[in-house]
C-alpha cells in the first residue's frame, strides 16, 4: 500500500471514542464500549488491575534492552 493510499484509508476511518469507564478506545460506530459494557464495577476493577500489570510488564521488557 502506498503512502497516499494509506493516508486516504486513514482519513475514511472513524476516529475511535475513548471510554470514560475503562479508558480504552472503541469504535465510533458503536453506542457503548464493547470491552467493558457488560462488566460489573467489581469486574471492571479487576480488568483495570490486570491491564495495569500487563502494561507494566511491557514497559519492563522494553527497558531491559
Amino acid at each position: 500500500m502506498s503512502a497516499g493510499m494509506s493516508a486516504a484509508w486513514r482519513a475514511k476511518q472513524q476516529k475511535p471514542k475513548r471510554c470514560q469507564r475503562c479508558e480504552l478506545y472503541y469504535s465510533a460506530s458503536l453506542d457503548t464500549c464493547d470491552q467493558c459494557a457488560t462488566l460489573s464495577e467489581a469486574q471492571l476493577t479487576l480488568f483495570k488491575i490486570k491491564r495495569q500489570k500487563i502494561l507494566q510488564k511491557m514497559r519492563l521488557s522494553v527497558n531491559i534492552y
